[in-house]
C-alpha cells in the first residue's frame, strides 16, 4: 500500500478498493478521479492501487 492513494472518510459505510487496469489503471487518481471522488461523497474510504504494467508477469 505504499504507492496506495487513500481518502479516509471520517464515518465511512464501508471500504472500497479500487484496483487500476493495463493503461489507464497507472494513474488511478488521474483517469477515475471523477468516480473516485462520488464514491467517497457517497460516504465510502476509497484506496487507489495503480496497476504496474511491466512484461514481468
Amino acid at each position: 500500500m505504499s504507492f496506495s492513494w487513500v481518502a479516509i472518510h471520517p464515518q465511512p459505510k464501508g471500504v472500497v478498493q479500487f484496483i487500476g487496469g493495463t493503461f489507464f489503471g497507472s494513474l488511478p487518481t488521474l483517469f477515475y478521479r471523477y468516480f473516485l471522488q462520488q464514491l467517497f461523497e457517497e460516504g465510502y474510504t476509497v484506496i487507489a492501487l495503480p496497476f504496474r504494467f511491466t512484461f514481468r508477469h
